[in-house]
């Protein structure tokens, strides 16, 4: 599995690099070890790009084959499913469920206490499933990220969409 950080995580990992919480996170992602650690995508992808730090980090780990970028094409029939489910809380994070659902991503690092209803619906079995999602907050939660090793890249994803999201990728080289 790999990990998927909201923005407000984002803005306050490049804020405060040396705090635990944060370190912690920057550091696993960065183990030697080869695989994906951090998917990215849609809006959510959007809003971690206007962070000036956290935009110089994806490019690097990206480079580094260490995050993946997800195209709003290959989130948006797990986005559309989502909105339309009306199983969620949170009324503007569709494109972050999606990319769990579709990455197969289930660690959320987030300000849980600021974004109560996204931490409710990543972690309710009914929204992400079979392996339900776990919220990485502080470092009290670092077993969130020993048991993490990885992102399978295409887990979930239609075949159709992934051919879509390839294409597209292709064309903005």
């Amino acid at each position: 599995m790999c990990i998927i950080i909201d923005a407000n995580f984002a803005s306050d990992m490049s804020a405060h690099p040396a705090e635990p919480r944060y370190r912690l996170v920057r550091e696993w992602i960065q183990q030697p070890e080869p695989g994906v650690r951090l998917v990215y995508g849609g809006a959510l992808g959007t809003e971690l790009k206007k962070i000036h730090w956290f935009r110089n980090q994806l490019v690097e780990w990206d480079r580094a084959g260490k995050s993946k970028p997800f195209t709003p094409v290959a989130l948006a029939p797990a986005a559309r499913a989502l909105r339309q489910g009306g199983l969620c809380k949170s009324k503007d994070d569709f494109d972050t469920l999606a990319l769990a659902l579709v990455s197969g991503a289930r660690t959320l690092c987030l300000q849980a206490r600021a974004d109560k209803a996204l931490a409710q619906d990543f972690k309710n079995p009914k929204i992400i499933s079979p392996q339900r999602g776990g919220v990485y907050e502080t470092d009290k939660h670092r077993h969130l990220l020993s048991h993490t090793e990885g992102c399978p890249a295409w887990n979930g994803l239609p075949p159709e969409a992934k051919k879509r999201d390839q294409r597209r990728r292709g064309r903005r080289r």
